[in-house]
């Protein structure tokens, strides 16, 4: 399937699930509190496949997030490997997302190698820094949340689901930095707002 035909498959997924909950010909801040996640989530989705298409995996950019690579060929039969990545303001201004720019935030990574597939599993936690949607000054959002994925090796890279991707058996290496960025957005509340008394 090629790069174009995998975008246009979730542009219209999103279109069709728009259509089932009768969002389609409602008022634009219908949008805004129940279905934002929804359109957050395909958002997404779409820029990470900017991120992991064949084009881009081999440009420069993708050159500054080696640390986050990890190559399934070194991973034995049943061993379990743990990584340790720190996301920091030079991650975040790196990766150039929109939802946030700045924080410091802890993953602790596990990597098991099962049968004839890997499973991955997240616990992220830390801060973001983010605009106050009351009084637009920068506040510090709390951020924790587990994750999973699971990587089976094929013949190119695809997405079987949220949670179960295929790579490239010939190259046998993903670089999560775009899925550690999403995991965090995503972990992030819809409406930012200060504690006042």
């Amino acid at each position: 399937m090629s790069f174009a035909h995998k975008v246009n498959t979730i542009l219209q997924k999103k279109y069709n699930i728009f259509s089932e909950i009768g969002l389609l010909g409602q008022p634009f801040y219908f949008f805004f509190d129940t279905y934002n996640r929804i359109i957050r989530k395909y958002v997404l989705q779409y820029i990470k496949m900017l991120y992991l298409c064949t084009v881009f995996e081999k440009s420069k950019i993708l050159g500054k997030f080696d640390a986050y690579r990890i190559d399934f060929r070194n991973i034995a039969q049943a061993e379990v490997r743990t990584y340790e990545y720190l996301l920091d303001n030079k991650f975040f201004i790196d990766i150039d997302g929109q939802e946030f720019q700045k924080g410091k935030v802890n993953v602790t990574l596990n990597v098991a190698h099962k049968t004839s597939w890997f499973e991955l599993s997240f616990h992220i936690t830390g801060s973001v820094y983010v605009s106050c949607d009351r009084c637009l000054d920068e506040m510090e959002m709390p951020v924790e949340t587990d994750n999973r994925l699971i990587v089976k090796l094929g013949k190119e890279y695809a997405e079987e689901s949220d949670e179960v991707l295929i790579v490239s058996e010939d190259d046998a290496t993903l670089n999560l930095a775009w899925f550690l960025y999403e995991f965090v957005a995503l972990a992030i509340p819809m409406k930012h707002l200060h504690l006042f008394r």
